[in-house]
């Protein structure tokens, strides 16, 4: 027969995963934060995306997690899917986790660093409710950009002269740049995705800048080019636009010519 013991593990181990949940809708999402609004408990939010290999790798640290902490829901929501969600949190590429705490989010971590992720939940969870609420948020994008731009001499866009030939530079390594989150091989946001698919159809050459690897490029060039969201395409290095422009000028036959054209 079939053993009762091996069984029971099964079983166990199925009444323990009831701590992580698949989102299905926008009201599952919001049922949670209503329910962790009142149960004083950590509610870990995570926004994934199938295609990209380090959130199933992070999602498995979440199976293997979420046995040993009872008392935390986790919410895995699929970043493109469910976009509406995705654009009220601070959520830039994938993995992200948002930490909530009576409806309240408490933290936000990036990456898919596992040591990082366990450190977080395990501390965060412990936090009495008093305590959660003095937990702070990253800084907002123009304090990162006052940060970045530290040097006494600045330009007539408000950046540092240093940072600003910086980025002169990084504009002048191909004819066309796209700045995006990750790169040609492995986008990491629906956007950049899809603005990597629009420049391949065209064949031309281009290069591409992961602004996640480099906060000083990536928040100076917001100011630089004063266009506030990525991805970001510039040609001989003036800025064409986002992935709306992009879309419009490829549905218009004028993405290729623009980028062929010569000097």
């Amino acid at each position: 027969g079939i053993n009762a013991e091996y069984m029971g593990t099964v079983f166990n181990r199925i009444i323990e995963m009831q701590n992580v949940i698949e989102n299905d809708s926008i009201a599952t999402f919001e049922k949670l934060v209503a329910a962790n609004s009142s149960n004083g408990q950590l509610l870990v939010v995570m926004f994934t995306a199938a295609w990209y290999p380090p959130c199933e790798q992070m999602a498995q640290v979440i199976t293997q997690l979420a046995p040993d902490h009872q008392t935390v829901t986790f919410l895995k929501i699929d970043a493109e899917k469910f976009s509406s969600i995705t654009e009220q949190h601070p959520v830039q590429s994938v993995p992200t986790f948002v930490f909530f705490k009576q409806g309240k989010r408490i933290d936000v971590l990036e990456g898919a660093s596992a040591p990082d992720f366990v450190s977080k939940v395990s501390h965060l969870s412990k936090l009495q409710p008093a305590q959660s609420e003095t937990v702070r948020l990253p800084p907002p994008p123009a304090a990162a950009v006052a940060a970045s731009s530290s040097s006494s001499s600045s330009s007539s866009s408000g950046l540092s002269a240093s940072l600003e030939a910086r980025l002169r530079s990084v504009l002048s390594q191909n004819r066309v740049m796209l700045f995006m989150k990750g790169n040609k091989e492995g986008p990491r946001c629906g956007f950049s995705r899809q603005a990597i698919q629009l420049l391949n159809d065209t064949g031309f050459e281009y290069d591409t800048f992961d602004i996640l690897e480099d906060e000083e490029v990536r928040q100076g060039l917001k100011t630089y080019s004063n266009w506030p969201t990525y991805p970001q395409l510039y040609v001989d290095g003036k800025l064409i636009g986002g992935l709306d422009i992009m879309k419009e000028l490829h549905e218009d036959g004028e993405l290729a010519p623009l980028a062929k054209a010569s000097d």
